[in-house]
């Protein structure tokens, strides 16, 4: 009997201490309200002043995600992505045992020419060792 009473205290005391976590749950949508899909979710803690990475996800196919099991406190969120602007969201609450649930996250489009795939603002700005200073601009790379 006394085998019995400390296994099921042992597995209770267990999974209880497996629920104090939560939950973000959210969606991406570009200025236009379609759904950015594949975008990286990354989440920092906010007190630590190095930023340390705790989780990270993907937004699916319909630019929705969901990052489980973070421990209650407060986060900052980056999201970023191939064709996407790098966006920061910070002070993001989290609480023990519950889903925080975000507005939807609006992530501007990058803006490319798509016929030569090149940026549209300047690329690199060199400086020589008498301080002139080079701008090597979308045009420069174009020329034949």
């Amino acid at each position: 009997m006394k085998v019995v009473l400390i296994v099921y205290l042992f597995f209770t005391s267990f999974s209880f201490g497996q629920i104090n976590y939560g939950a973000i749950k959210g969606s991406i949508i570009d200025g236009e309200d379609v759904p950015a899909p594949f975008v990286k979710i990354l989440v920092f803690e906010s007190n630590n002043p190095e930023g340390k990475l705790v989780a990270g996800c993907q937004s699916d196919f319909d630019g929705k995600f969901q990052l489980n099991t973070l421990k209650p406190g407060e986060y900052n969120l980056t999201f970023t992505g191939i064709e996407f602007d790098t966006l920061k969201l910070e002070g993001v609450i989290v609480n023990v045992d519950q889903i925080t649930f975000l507005e939807p996250v609006v992530i501007n489009y990058v803006e490319f020419d798509c016929h030569y795939g090149v940026p549209m603002e300047p690329i690199r700005k060199f400086e020589d060792p008498f301080g002139r200073s080079t701008t090597i601009e979308p045009e420069d790379i174009r020329r034949d």
